[in-house]
């Protein structure tokens, strides 16, 4: 089955709300994605180099809601990760797709480079949109 998980651009003061409703999509601007969690999020932290990031968002130190054991949860996606997403030059986004499919989480699951490829490009137009509203990105996620 996987996890479900979305990127929504909105506030942090926003997740105990989208945690609640059933249609967050509906209210807030949302990437649906899925398998895309915390821990893919740390393996590109750690794609990047910033392996205190990536620790930080591996042990779920982001999370700003909670609405029950099997979720969903909403984290904050680190500004600092938003940041070198959106400011990655061209040139360099081979190298980095490169390293980021290498990573353990992503050969784990089963991503493959040409999937992590297309989940960058998805991240950094969002990414893109979140910093065009002023906003940051959150992840929701659920079991």
């Amino acid at each position: 089955m996987g996890i479900l998980t979305d990127f929504i651009i909105a506030d942090p003061g926003d997740a105990p709300a989208i945690c609640l409703t059933q249609k967050h999509w509906e209210k807030w601007p949302t990437l649906q994605l899925k398998n895309a969690d915390n821990s893919v999020l740390a393996a590109l932290a750690e794609a990047f180099g910033d392996h205190a990031e990536a620790k930080a968002i591996e042990a779920a130190t982001a999370i700003l809601h909670q609405c029950g054991d099997n979720g969903p949860w909403i984290f904050m996606v680190p500004a600092n990760l938003v940041r070198r997403i959106v400011a990655l030059p061209p040139q360099e986004r081979s190298a980095l797709v490169d390293r980021w499919a290498k990573q353990q989480e992503m050969i784990l699951g089963g991503w493959s480079r040409d999937d992590v490829d297309r989940l960058f490009s998805a991240l950094h137009t969002w990414a893109l949109r979140a910093k065009e509203n002023n906003k940051p990105l959150l992840l929701w996620m659920r079991a």
